[in-house]
């Protein structure tokens, strides 16, 4: 009889171990598993990468090949498409990135010297997003404006060949226009109001979602006042400000 209590005192000890053994078992798994709400992940701007490139070879047919990452060669410039024989500057591309992460792309160098009314040209650029991270552009972030558009005569051996009056009545007529297309169809215009962020998605997810093709017009409008000579249009830089987040109206 008092060997079978001592056994049953035995027992309960045995289990009064085992639980407390348990409880702070327990204790430490659930210590391992304990994430602090305050930790912080700071991404790396090197992973936020939006690049803008151009053609370099004018000898591309373009009628089916825009959207052809293989056209677009060169991270600093991109050449003109004309219609008629004149002359256009070779378009220059400029990437900085702020201090907030965002990338800010800049055309500069946009030229061309008409002859006629009808003339036109057009620069074409390929944007990839390179990053890690999806990537918009608001139309509130896509500026380009005729406003600051200057047009001069030529001038040959000292003098200019155009009336000045004519050449500034013919440049109030000088349209311009910037797109952006995928696959084809328009995602933004400067002329366009109340629409979506034009989106990047993450290159590495889709080749061709990860790309859009701008296209930047410069036109002589066939019923616009002739100058009675050569003329230079100077246009204004075209900004494009992208951000990891869609903006918010």
């Amino acid at each position: 009889m008092k060997q079978n209590r001592q056994s049953k005192v035995v027992a309960i000890l045995a289990l009064c171990v085992s639980v407390v053994g348990l409880t702070l078992g327990f204790a430490a798994f659930s210590n391992t598993l304990t994430i602090s709400s305050s930790a912080t992940v700071k991404p790396d701007q090197k992973d936020f990468k939006i690049v803008a490139y151009g053609i370099e070879d004018q000898s591309q047919e373009l009628t089916s090949r825009l959207s052809d990452p293989e056209l677009y060669t060169s991270s600093t410039i991109s050449k003109p498409y004309t219609n008629n024989e004149f002359t256009a500057t070779d378009a220059k591309i400029e990437s900085t990135v702020s201090e907030s992460g965002s990338t800010q792309i800049t055309i500069t160098n946009l030229k061309p010297t008409f002859k006629n009314p009808g003339d036109s040209v057009s620069y074409y650029f390929m944007l990839k997003n390179e990053g890690q991270y999806d990537a918009y552009l608001a139309l509130d972030n896509f500026k380009f404006s005729s406003q600051g558009k200057t047009c001069e005569p030529v001038v040959k051996e000292g003098e200019s060949i155009a009336t000045d009056s004519l050449v500034q009545e013919a440049c109030k007529e000088i349209n311009l226009d910037a797109q952006i297309y995928r696959d084809g169809a328009s995602l933004m215009s400067i002329y366009s109001t109340n629409i979506p962020d034009v989106y990047l998605s993450k290159y590495a997810d889709d080749e061709y979602n990860g790309i859009a093709i701008l296209e930047v017009s410069i036109i002589y409008q066939k019923n616009s006042t002739r100058a009675d000579g050569d003329f230079t249009i100077t246009l204004p830089d075209l900004n494009m400000e992208f951000l990891t987040i869609p903006v918010v109206e």
